[in-house]
């Protein structure tokens, strides 16, 4: 007899779960319960769409048929308001009781809404999911303004979209610099250029302290220096906080997010994490890498055919801001005694760092040019030493470029304590 499996969430982390256990032999009968209208789909897509870049249908990670080819049971619009621990049960907002064998809880994450003062008049929008979408879309007008709170990832995809769609933009952002997870400073200073070019306006180092209205309607926002901005539309991008409610509500164990160990298992038998909701030591997610390495984990113990557990380590990213290319890897800050290469070419929008701890890369930071971060990436994950000179490391890797090639008064690679 097949045990039954829900997990709740319908997300990008559910959705890599499925397909790791549909890659091995499981005895499931299996149910997605998923609290939005859609199934699983590419959140990291809906920047695209915001410009019109590509069709909607397109961001799904599996298709209907999928779901019915391999047995599994997909139910959304629905929100599971309980587990019952001792009952091995749960409760929905539309079935009072719902038996189940084991659980995986994959609620992702929700936006984090600072306090600010006229947070709530229209349109003030996160953009965390296609509601989000829809409705930002929706009040989206040529030659209106709007204002991005945060100059992250999601802030600067999101600005480029309402641009593409012919919205004036700024972005303020509380840090000296855009993405300060990702960039150096003067990384992020050759990003933020590139990006004036495209006719995008920055506010750095500074707070919004209100959001004006004039009955209900958004018409601007004061900075805490006291300056006002014009606007018509505000979007929140602040960051993520993991989604314990259901956990919370039923009684396991949470901090930042719900506790697991390096399994997956809760503090409550059959009852699992996973995601952007989960927190492993102290550690929460927020990068696609880790979440899927986990699905890995946790299908390994789902179905007994292993015992991996889950090791975090820092994740190298790559990414599109507005159609720039940028990635690193290592921890940011950098250490301070650590060594750096750098390399800056202006003229082609290309900077290279390299960070070096003695003989050994521990980071780096690309703009405008990635090809050679796998090398980079492999070099951070096996702790090589790196044989002679770190300078013909640098320029080993990029035999396209040479040190002629290279912008600014210096002849070559710049070493900095």
């Amino acid at each position: 007899m097949k045990r039954k499996l829900i997990i709740v969430g319908a997300g990008m982390a559910a959705a890599r779960l499925l397909y790791e256990l549909v890659a091995r032999e499981h005895n499931y009968d299996i149910e997605v319960i998923g609290e939005e209208p859609y199934p699983s789909y590419n959140r990291i897509l809906l920047s695209g769409l915001l410009s019109d870049e590509g069709a909607e249908d397109n961001i799904e990670l599996h298709k209907s048929s999928w779901y019915g080819k391999h047995g599994i049971k997909i139910t959304t619009n629905e929100k599971v308001k309980r587990i019952n621990i001792e009952a091995k049960t749960l409760t929905t907002d539309k079935r009072s009781t719902l038996p189940y064998d084991k659980i995986v809880i994959a609620t992702g994450s929700v936006p984090f809404i600072p306090p600010i003062t006229g947070v709530d008049a229209h349109p003030v929008f996160s953009f965390r999911n296609r509601r989000d979408l829809h409705q930002i879309k929706s009040c989206a007008q040529k030659g209106l303004h709007a204002v991005i709170i945060g100059g992250g990832l999601l802030g600067l995809e999101a600005a480029n979209g309402l641009l593409n769609l012919g919205m004036q933009v700024t972005v303020i952002n509380r840090e000296a610099w855009l993405m300060p997870r990702q960039l150096d400073q003067p990384a992020a200073a050759m990003l933020q250029c590139a990006l004036e070019k495209k006719s995008m306006e920055f506010n750095l180092g500074i707070t919004v302290s209100s959001i004006e209205a004039n009955s209900g309607k958004v018409t601007g926002v004061t900075l805490d220096s006291g300056e006002k901005l014009a606007a018509n539309m505000v979007l929140l991008t602040t960051g993520v906080i993991p989604n314990t409610e259901l956990a919370r509500r039923s009684g396991i164990a949470c901090d930042k997010g719900i506790i697991v160990d390096q399994k997956l298992a809760t503090d409550c038998a059959g009852v699992f994490a996973l995601g952007e909701c989960c927190q492993i030591a102290k550690q929460v997610f927020g990068l696609v890498a880790p979440v899927y390495q986990q699905a890995a984990v946790l299908a390994q113990q789902l179905t007994s055919q292993g015992n991996q557990v889950y090791e975090h380590r820092e994740a190298t990213t790559q990414l599109k801001v507005a159609g720039i290319t940028v990635a690193s890897g290592g921890l940011l800050p950098f250490p301070e005694h650590a060594k750096s290469q750098i390399l800056t070419d202006r003229k082609n929008n290309v900077y290279r760092r390299l960070v070096f701890d003695k003989t050994r890369l521990i980071g780096f930071v690309l703009i405008g040019n990635a090809q050679h971060k796998s090398r980079y990436e492999s070099s951070l994950d096996s702790g090589e030493r790196l044989a002679g000179e770190n300078s013909s490391y640098m320029f080993a890797a990029t035999p396209s470029m040479h040190e002629s090639d290279i912008g600014g008064n210096s002849p070559g690679p710049t070493s900095t304590g």
